[in-house]
Parts: C-alpha cells; structure tokens; sequence
C-alpha cells in the first residue's frame, strides 16, 4: 500500500508549488461518532464472510491497479457490505475515490478507516494527503505531526509534510523535513528534489546546484530527472551572447564576460555565505571600472560615451558604491545593506552631488 503512496508525491514538478481554492471535506468528528456507534453495534461476522470480504478487497485492488476505479469501489463496497468494520476495505475505497479526485468522499473513508484501525500509517498519509490537495495546509500539517507522533520514523510523512510546508513557504520548517526524510532514505530522490525545488523557490542557486548533484545521484530513471538536469545547464551555463547590432560590441563584450565571471566564480568567493548569486555592489564597481578602464584606453576609436562618463565622475568622486547601492537596493544581500547602513553620510553626499550635478547638466 505504501508503494502506491508514493504516487501522490512523484509527479510534483515545480510550477506546481502552490496553494489551491480550499474544498470544504467533510466533519470528520460527526464520522468518527458514527463509527463508534456501528463498532458498539456490530456483530463480529462468520468467518465465511470475512473471507469473501478479504478477496472483494484483492479483486478491488487489482481492478484499483489497472486503473479501474469505479469496478475497485464496487468491490470495496461489497467487501463492507459483508465486513461493516473492515478497516482496509475502507481504506482501499477512499484511495480509489481519490485517484477520481472524490475528495470529499475520499476523505470519508480514510477517516473510517482511521477509526478501525488508528495506527495504519498509509491512512494516515492519505488523510493528511488530502487535507493538503483541498487547501487545508493547516489541518495538512496537525495531521502529518500526529502521524509522526505515532510513527517518528514515517518516511512519508516527513516528506509530505515538508512539501505541505513549501506550499506555504515556510521553508526552513520545509528544509528540514526533507532532511528527515533523506535520512530515512537516502537513496530516495524525492527528498533532494524539493530541497532543490526550496532552494530554486528562494533564488538559492549554489544550493539548487549542491542538491541536483545530491538528486541525480539517486534519481536513476526518475520522471522528474529531465526537468533537474534542464535547471543544471541553465546554472552553468558559460555562454557570452552579445547582439552583433550593439552599439559598442566590444563594451558589450568585456561587460558580458565580466558578468560571466562573477556568476560563476567571483560572487562566490567574495559572498561566500550567500546560499546563491546576487548582484552586489562590488561586481557592479568591478565591472564600471574594467569598461571605464577599457574605454579610457580606447576612447580615440570609441569617442564619448556618456553613460561612461557619467560612471567615470562618479569614481572619481569615490561615489559608484553609493550609486549601485540606491540603483540595487531592492536585490542586493544582507552584506551590501549592512554597507548601506553603515555608510548612510555618504549616500547622503552622493544624493547632493548628484542632484548638483543633474541640475547642471539641464540647465548647459
């Protein structure tokens, strides 16, 4: 039954992060009640019976596998017909219904279910499982934390609760019952590819790249590996495209290859804590003054390029950080906005000097 669980989690591709319309299920206290009253009412069948309910169940979950859900249901309902307190026949239905995405009813039966037998921890999973897929990620997650009250060690119950977690964003709670789960299973590759999706959700980039590698380890034939091995290309890609129509080809060269070179090198030795790039003061001042030096250098063949001379006075004013700082400040890391903070006065003189400046400028 487990094995099949897994269906519920392997076709959860990234686009599909996301919280849906709530459904209302049904009050599965009012459930749990008429439960109680048909086991204190029940008579416990003749062994003949319950045997012709355990091959109803076989024959349903055959019909289940082939893809059969309404001829499943049928057998499962004859199964409860004969054995009103079969917990798996209960189950079994609510797992067919919900391959029909009959929620609600679903949702029914695995509470029955539950009630019969409140240790199943594939009920479990699917009553949560439910919760979850109806947009009830809070209810999702007291489920999944009861389930794990009662099964600590429940593989699928740290990874599903992580992927409840991530549906909301709450990452770090998400991370790390993806962990749990690793450890649990470590050859399994669903745990490394929600953290690899956490990861992307969060612009994380060099931890996106640690767990592809940790996923593509484990993945073998995964249905998911296509789309992880796409996103690898895409983070290490080293390509220098510059438009042959670009006004100053070789600027936009030496700007493009500069780029290139934080991307996949510099930013990560100069932010070394930073999970993933982004662009910071230091590259954008790396980059003006490298295309400053070279414009300098060639500027008989290139001739005034105000942009370029505009970054040039900045420099040499010792105002470009306080410009990419307020060009960026919406972007940049923790590390740069601390700079920003501690260096307050001189965004303030740039300010001035700029407004000065501009001033100037429109009134030649």
């Amino acid at each position: 039954m487990l094995a099949r669980l897994l269906l519920i989690v392997i076709g959860f591709f990234l686009p599909c992060i996301a919280l849906q319309a709530a459904l209302q299920l049904p009050n599965s206290e009012k459930i749990q009640a008429e439960m109680d009253l048909l086991v204190d009412t029940s008579v416990l069948p003749a062994q003949k019976l319950l045997n012709k309910a355990d091959k109803a169940v076989r024959r349903g979950v055959k019909s289940h596998d082939k893809g059969k859900y309404l001829k499943a249901i049928s057998y499962f309902d004859k199964a409860i017909d004969l054995s009103p307190l079969n917990s798996i026949a209960y189950y079994e239905k609510a797992n067919s219904q919900a391959a029909l995405n009959q929620l609600a009813e679903a949702y029914s039966n695995v509470v029955r279910a539950l009630v019969l037998a409140p240790g199943m921890e594939a009920a479990h999973v699917m009553k949560a499982s439910l919760l979850d897929d109806s947009g009830d990620a809070g209810g999702a997650i007291i489920a999944w934390d009861k389930l794990l009250l009662i099964h600590p060690e429940s593989f699928m119950a740290w990874l599903n609760k992580g992927i409840t977690h991530l549906k909301i964003k709450d990452y770090r709670v998400a991370e790390n019952a993806f962990r749990q789960a690793t450890r649990l299973e470590a050859e399994h590759p669903s745990p490394y590819y929600f953290l690899f999706v956490s990861s992307a959700m969060q612009d994380f980039h060099y931890d996106e790249i640690k767990y592809i590698g940790q996923y593509l380890e484990v993945a073998g034939q995964d249905s998911r590996r296509s789309i992880v091995e796409q996103r690898h290309k895409e983070l290490t890609a080293n390509t220098v495209y510059v438009n042959p129509k670009a006004e100053y080809p070789e600027l936009e060269m030496l700007k493009q290859t500069l780029r290139m070179i934080w991307f996949t090198t510099l930013h990560r030795e100069t932010y070394p804590d930073e999970r993933g790039y982004k662009r910071s003061l230091k590259e954008e001042c790396y980059v003006a003054e490298k295309l400053i030096s070279f414009w300098i250098l060639h500027r008989q063949d290139l001739g005034d390029i105000e942009y370029l001379a505009e970054l040039k006075a900045m420099q040499d004013n010792n105002y470009l950080e306080a410009y990419f700082y307020l060009q960026l400040v919406d972007v940049i890391g923790d590390v740069d906005l601390a700079w920003g903070q501690e260096n307050q006065a001189l965004i303030t003189a740039f300010e001035a000097w700029n407004n000065i400046r501009q001033q100037h400028t429109a009134d030649n």
